[in-house]
């Protein structure tokens, strides 16, 4: 448990600094790593809850109430990282963006990945399947911050969009 703590926080910290880099923001002091723990904490609470709630999982919705739960843990988790510099606005394209890129990792996952762990079990033992997992894992930080980026690359163009062209000579 203090290991997948400890690898928790540290993957917090990565996407803290990661969103501070997409909204162009400074770092967060030392006296912000409280948010480290709180998003960890309510990762886990979130994903413990989904994994317990038969009723909701087994109804037409599902889909549905999975996108928008998740839409919704995305937006507060990079509100709460940007320590609230961020306004909601501006953070949701990013979250729904997110949602879109693990939807794709999830279908690719069924198409490549469970395949391939098969496969790395008979060629290169439990060693293969270790390694499988790793790029899974990769996979999902890059949809995190890639979501985030096209988030911001999004809502940059709509702010570029809504302003009147400038006046003509």
């Amino acid at each position: 448990m203090a290991l997948l703590a400890v690898f928790g926080l540290s993957f917090g910290t990565v996407l803290q600094s990661g969103y501070e880099r997409i909204w162009d923001l400074p770092p967060a002091g030392w006296w912000a790593r409280w948010r480290h723990v709180l998003w960890l904490s309510m990762l886990v609470v979130v994903l413990y809850m989904s994994a317990i709630t038969p009723p909701w999982r087994d109804s037409p919705p599902r889909g549905f109430v999975t996108v928008v739960i998740g839409t919704m843990v995305f937006c507060w988790s990079q509100r709460l990282l940007l320590g609230g510099r961020v306004g909601w606005l501006a953070l949701l394209p990013g979250a729904v963006a997110t949602m879109i890129g693990l939807l794709g990792l999830r279908i690719f996952s069924r198409l490549v990945f469970s395949p391939l762990i098969a496969s790395s079990v008979v060629t290169y033992g439990p060693f293969g399947t270790v390694l499988v997992i790793q790029t899974w894992l990769v996979g999902v930080g890059v949809v995190v911050l890639g979501g985030a980026l096209v988030g911001r690359i999004v809502h940059d163009e709509l702010a570029r969009r809504a302003q009147p062209p400038a006046a003509g000579r």
